[in-house]
């Protein structure tokens, strides 16, 4: 997954953004590099390591930043490890409310894009993309989660509706957290469709979930819980 660190010098969100990769086992971690933009970032895109960014305006630009932007604007965008890449449009009330295109060089020039179409995503506001699945959550009046496959099919996850989603966090080997407005966290495994609820011995609301590929981090407005291999002897989760 690709990191990037925030710094400033005077006050402002955003002065200086470095960036670094996972790198290769046994080699030297590289350093951070700074990264030189020519617009504001809102999301950066990659698996190992930063490749490209969403700016403020709905355009693509590859890194290293030499201006060069995607032809078309989109409203959100995501790549998967398979270097597949999908993005939702930015035009308003589109037929085609997802494109999949096989890489971001096709991106960049809008090439060979792969129509995703449905009822429940004409309302979508943003994706998330684990290894290779990739999540869409509505904005409407119902709030849906739904997944995206790599032959454009679209799945309800129909466990979670009625709950409220309201932050899906993509987590490693295939898996994805969820929060709800009632402050719930769930778990959605690899290969599956049915979440599973992070039960806590905590009444206070979750504020963030961390999902590794063998073990979850819950965070809530009081304590810290842990599951799996980095679990302690104290808060782990049920």
């Amino acid at each position: 997954m690709a990191l990037v660190n925030t710094e400033s010098t005077n006050g402002l969100v955003g002065e200086e953004l470095y960036t670094w990769g996972s790198g290769i086992p046994g080699e030297p971690a590289r350093a951070p590099t700074m990264l030189s933009l020519t617009s504001r970032p809102v999301r950066f895109l990659g698996a190992d390591e930063a490749t490209a960014y969403l700016d403020q305006d709905g355009h693509v630009h590859k890194l290293p930043d030499d201006g060069t932007r995607s032809f078309t604007s989109w409203k959100d965008v995501v790549v998967t490890d398979t270097g597949a890449v999908y993005a939702i449009s930015a035009v308003p009330r589109s037929t085609h409310h997802v494109n999949r295109f096989e890489t971001l060089g096709d991106l960049m020039i809008n090439a060979n894009p792969i129509p995703i179409s449905h009822p429940l995503l004409s309302t979508i506001s943003t994706l998330d993309a684990t290894e290779s699945r990739v999540f869409a959550l509505s904005n409407g009046p119902l709030v849906h989660l739904l997944e995206i496959d790599s032959k454009a099919s679209v799945k309800l996850v129909e466990d979670l509706e009625g709950l409220g989603v309201e932050i899906v966090i993509p987590g490693s080997a295939n898996r994805l957290g969820v929060i709800t407005e009632a402050g719930d966290a769930y778990l959605v495994h690899n290969r599956s469709m049915v979440p599973e609820l992070l039960e806590l011995e905590d009444e206070s609301a979750v504020k963030f979930v961390g999902v590794g590929s063998k073990h979850e981090i819950v965070v809530t407005e009081d304590n810290v819980w842990v599951r799996g291999e980095s679990e302690s002897s104290e808060n782990v989760l049920c």
